[in-house]
């Protein structure tokens, strides 16, 4: 009810109230579902840097290093750089969006939308 009530000014009349207000049930509870969403995900590696030293490592996970590598390439650069931001350097939401000079809800979105990408990607 809270959630039709913030949305009441955009209610242009020209539907039923009733099936208005069934479609923000639908829209809230496929959000929640998204939001609950268990993705499964392989660890960032912590060093990408050294990427031709294979000193102990198995070949396994020097081309885990590259596969991530080359998926980060793909990225666009304002996702690319918000994924390593705080996925990789571990910088807050809020640190990352002062170094980055954006918003936190800017960082936000383009994680979400680079971990997303890179989940396909490295499928």
């Amino acid at each position: 009810m809270l959630r039709a009530y913030q949305l009441s000014p955009g209610f242009r009349g020209d539907c039923r109230v009733g099936s208005w207000l069934h479609r923000i049930v639908i829209n809230s509870c496929l959000d929640r579902a998204r939001r609950n969403q268990i993705r499964a995900c392989l660890p960032m590696p912590d060093d990408l840097s050294g990427l031709g030293s294979d000193e102990g490592k198995s070949a396994e996970d020097l081309d885990r290093k590259l596969s991530v590598d080359a998926a980060l390439r793909l990225l666009p650069e304002d996702q690319r750089a918000a994924v390593i931001a705080v996925d990789m350097h571990g910088l807050s939401i809020s640190q990352a969006a002062a170094a980055l000079g954006v918003a936190e809800g800017t960082v936000k979105s383009r994680r979400a939308r680079a971990r997303a990408r890179l989940e396909r990607l490295l499928a």
